[in-house]
């Protein structure tokens, strides 16, 4: 188990003193429906009465929310606060929370930077920069926070337990290549998710099988990172970690036109999408899921919200892991930032500890 990231135990529950090994010492999986967002950019929810929208209250009752990033548009507390609502609200167990490229006041080496005007006036414009940064941590990681179940995550892994039994790990991370200059940007050309860990790769993504959930904001290659220009934008050296870390799942947003789901077979280097009512791999819940950004579905998102796939196929586990990993990018918004996304649901299995 090298090259294994500072994990992170969280205790939603009494959790059994852990060890390095913990995880690889439980027998049999659990059942767990988890919500998959992303990129909501601080939109509120619609009501439960509109039927034009699939982002609408309420959010599909889990036991695992997942928001990968880019919570508000540019950073400001209010934004902040407008998103910390939707997920206050949602009927889920465990809420966890990354940061985005958009989430500039998450990122206090990129918003303090170069602070203009006379010595003076730039130690006030710190001050009053780090107070804001202090403040959105403070929102995402106090009390108030805890007190709806909600974690957010900096990057390396962290492992919960859920009353089911369920114990698990997640590795996550903000970090995209550089686009515009945003918050949370690397260089096109260091490699930040692969062995050996160093100032450049100061977390790299742990090996099979030390990670069951893997939440990234941006894509790796080739996976659901089609941009409208026709650009593939994943990134390279992610997909080379996911190669190696294989998870049950993976969730991500960042380009939002490439909203959609695929399972990619490890055994064969097969990709099978699953963007679509009639696709066998989809069950859906109460009616359609809505994908805008393939274009013609878009008139029969509206009943209700979500699909999933099933926890079982003809009696034996749909995804096995080390052998498949579902990706979902769960972006929210399509590419005119409009909130005109499903939901996301899936059913995974994932390691059941009883002690």
């Amino acid at each position: 188990m090298a090259n294994i990231p500072q994990r992170t135990y969280h205790t939603v529950l009494p959790v059994p003193a852990a060890s390095e090994s913990s995880l690889l010492s439980c027998q049999g999986t659990v059942p767990t429906r988890i919500v998959l967002i992303s990129d909501t950019h601080s939109v509120p929810l619609y009501g439960p009465g509109d039927k034009k929208h699939c982002f609408r209250k309420p959010l599909p009752e889990a036991d695992i929310l997942i928001h990968a990033g880019d919570l508000t548009n540019h950073g400001s507390l209010r934004q902040h606060e407008a998103t910390f609502k939707v997920l206050a609200e949602a009927n889920a167990e465990l809420k966890l929370v990354i940061a985005g490229n958009h989430d500039t006041t998450l990122d206090r080496e990129y918003y303090t930077r170069d602070p203009i005007g006379s010595e003076a006036e730039q130690e006030e414009q710190l001050q009053e920069e780090n107070e804001l940064v202090d403040s959105v941590r403070e929102l995402w990681t106090g009390q108030r926070a805890k007190d709806h179940r909600i974690y957010f995550l900096d990057e390396g892994v962290h492992t919960f337990r859920l009353s089911s039994g369920a114990q698990f790990n997640v590795y996550a991370s903000p970090w995209t290549p550089e686009f515009c200059d945003w918050a949370f940007n690397y260089p096109h050309t260091i490699d930040r998710w692969n062995p050996p860990r160093n100032s450049l790769a100061p977390n790299p993504i742990p090996s099979f099988p030390d990670i069951d959930i893997l939440v990234t904001h941006g894509p790796p290659a080739g996976i659901l990172d089609l941009t409208s220009s026709g650009v593939l934008a994943g990134c390279d050296a992610l997909w080379k970690a996911v190669q190696r870390c294989r998870p049950r799942l993976h969730v991500f947003g960042h380009i939002h036109e490439s909203f959609g789901a695929e399972v990619f077979n490890w055994v064969n280097d097969r990709k099978t999408q699953v963007d679509s009512p009639n696709d066998s791999n989809i069950v859906l819940e109460r009616g359609w899921v809505g994908f805008d950004a393939t274009g013609g579905a878009y008139g029969k998102l509206v009943y209700d919200r979500a699909g999933t796939r099933p926890v079982l196929e003809d009696g034996k586990e749909a995804l096995q892991f080390g052998k498949q990993t579902l990706f979902v990018n769960a972006s929210i918004m399509n590419v005119a930032f409009q909130a005109k996304n499903a939901v996301w649901c899936t059913d995974i299995m994932l390691p059941g500890c009883t002690s």
